[in-house]
């Protein structure tokens, strides 16, 4: 037998790695051919007189492990509304490609009305997502050089309707002064608050009405006679909506409040109008006489 004293030549060939040995003194060198690049190589070098785990030497090139699989993204703990359609997605490279399967406590996942698998089994979608639906879902991707699995508990969205505890409450303001109403809601999930004005929404709240950062206050600045009605406050979320109403009283001056008193608020409203008018008429008049007089004066 030929003594190498240790010599050991690899020869790359047509994708093949051919390692060759021979004996050195009382070890002996087992021969290992592969015909996947990738796939794993090793040279053992074994000494009789000792045990596997003293005597076993092995060199790597692209290990098994290089290829198992591995996960790029897979579910994490959530919960959906009750009736909803919920989508879970898992995501594996390796060398082949993994196969993705699904299981709900532990049990595979098959295809059905209810659920549905998607672009090779990389998405589930559960429709409807019930109370039964609740619990642990979990990925499982696979290959020839090993597995890999990720779970996560799906859980169930409470959902209530909107209820104000506390709504706007009723004032008397004097002209010209200002006005707060408040409004605080409980719900799952939060409710939204949004304000009317005699039944329509107040869409401009950045000069004459404000509301705080949170929604939960109302301010009228500066108090006229047509801010004198009902302000209502609206806690909406996806369950459900409740409203609560107050009424704004403005307080006019004693003289305002005689001629209220004396000719209705009706009758005062159509003689500020009327007066109103007669006053526009009254401008456009004098710049017509004006604009009349620099026209004969040019001709002239």
């Amino acid at each position: 037998m030929e003594l190498c004293y240790g010599f050991v030549k690899v020869f790359p060939f047509n994708n093949l790695l051919i390692f060759v040995g021979c004996e050195i003194s009382n070890y002996t060198f087992r021969q290992t051919r592969q015909t996947q690049r990738r796939r794993k190589q090793s040279l053992t070098v074994t000494r009789p007189s000792q045990s596997l785990e003293q005597g076993t030497t092995h060199l790597e090139g692209n290990t098994a492990h290089d290829n198992a699989p591995r996960m790029t993204y897979f579910p994490t703990e959530r919960s959906y509304q009750e009736g909803s359609a919920v989508k879970l997605s898992c995501e594996a490279v390796g060398q082949p490609p993994p196969q993705i399967s699904w299981s709900f406590n532990g049990e595979p996942i098959v295809a059905s009305r209810k659920y549905v698998f998607t672009t090779g089994k990389h998405q589930l979608t559960i429709y409807p997502f019930l109370e039964q639906d609740v619990g642990q879902y979990s990925c499982e991707a696979v290959n020839p050089s090993g597995r890999v699995k990720k779970s996560a508990r799906i859980g169930l969205l409470h959902v209530s309707p909107p209820v104000v505890v506390e709504g706007p409450k009723s004032v008397t303001v004097k002209l010209g002064k200002r006005a707060t109403f408040r409004c605080k809601a409980k719900g799952e999930p939060t409710p939204t608050l949004t304000w009317f004005f005699n039944g329509g929404e107040i869409q401009k709240l950045n000069g004459h009405f404000r509301v705080s950062d949170d929604g939960r206050e109302l301010t009228v600045e500066q108090v006229s006679r047509q801010d004198n009605g009902v302000f209502s406050c609206m806690a909406s979320n996806n369950a459900g909506s409740m409203t609560g109403d107050a009424r704004l009283v403005v307080e006019l001056a004693q003289v305002d409040a005689i001629l209220e008193a004396e000719l209705g608020s009706e009758n005062l409203r159509s003689i500020v109008q009327e007066a109103s008018s007669n006053v526009d008429r009254a401008i456009q008049q004098a710049y017509n006489y004006t604009l009349g007089k620099q026209i004969t004066h040019s001709l002239f």
